[in-house]
């Protein structure tokens, strides 16, 4: 039996792997840690990669590596194969990170001796393009209030119990982005608000500044569907949810106003992601509801 399960969803994650499972060989505990490693339908050398740290690992920390791949028939992304590694796992605590992230050698310890205090626990992020030892972007708390609903936190850096993930039913695979904040709001509802850790990771921010736009565009188009499906919960909160109709003529303000649009270049910059943006946030509710229903 396994003190902890480390879970890593990876797709065409070759160049960034390796890193990652470097570091968890570099854990400072005495802990028996299982590290699952779930191949999403990468084309790459994802799980050679893996596999050539299996002995390392074992070495190590005395852990055991396991590479499985995402079904090639179902639900894949990150929170499908999350909720295969948690299936694959034999321990009752579940520890989640990134493929192209790295973890603190305090990490593994910390998060587990957080999870006997509670049952679902997330800690800070520390962005960085190149150099992992050098930050020089300001950290990302990933402990938030969300919408004066409850607080959330990222899945890089996120630790739960078994039986609450499960109960919870695992991350929701119609989700590709924001699924760790609509965890966090799930179990909110059954009375588990996550709680803050201090230990934070190192993580791998987006090189160019039109990958963090498009990065930042995803997370908005995610985050307003959230906001529309937990509408009701979040106003009852004294927070703001959103209707198709808010999204909408919030767009067309921005497009048609002329007290809205851009006198100079980067102006016109800035107003251009902001159309964007909001048009995203549109053609998400909408492709999801088309795909789920209005209620799903």
């Amino acid at each position: 039996m396994f003190d902890a399960s480390v879970i890593i969803s990876a797709h065409n994650a070759s160049k960034t792997l390796g890193a990652q499972l470097d570091a968890l060989c570099k854990q400072e505990t005495d802990k028996h840690l299982e590290v699952i490693v779930v191949d999403d339908r990468s084309t790459d050398s994802t799980a050679k990669t893996a596999r050539s740290r299996a002995a390392k690992i074992r070495s190590t920390i005395g852990g055991r590596l396991d590479v499985i791949s995402a079904s090639p028939d179902g639900p894949h992304g990150p929170s499908a194969a999350r909720n295969a590694g948690a299936e694959r796992a034999s321990s009752d605590k579940l520890l989640f990170c990134d493929a192209d992230d790295i973890v603190p050698p305090n990490w593994a310890e910390t998060l587990i001796a957080a999870l006997d205090r509670h049952p679902f626990v997330v800690g800070p992020l520390n962005p960085f393009i190149d150099d992992p030892e050098k930050s020089d972007i300001p950290q990302l708390p990933n402990f938030q209030v969300w919408n004066n609903l409850c607080p959330t936190g990222a899945s890089a850096n996120m630790a739960i119990d078994a039986g609450l993930f499960h109960f919870l039913d695992g991350f929701d695979t119609r989700l590709p982005i924001a699924e760790d904040i609509d965890l966090c709001v799930r179990a909110h509802l059954v009375g588990w608000d996550v709680a803050p850790t201090d230990c934070a990771i190192a993580y791998r921010s987006r090189k160019t500044y039109w990958q963090q736009v498009r990065q930042s565009i995803g997370w908005a188009g995610y985050d307003a569907l959230l906001r529309a499906g937990y509408r009701d919960l979040i106003v009852a909160s004294g927070g703001r949810g959103v209707r198709l109709s808010d999204l909408t003529s919030d767009l067309v303000k921005t497009v048609v106003n002329p007290k809205r649009w851009p006198t100079n270049v980067p102006d016109l910059k800035v107003w251009a992601q902001q159309v964007v943006i909001k048009a995203e946030r549109i053609r998400v509710v909408l492709d999801y509801w088309a795909r789920h229903g209005a209620q799903g």
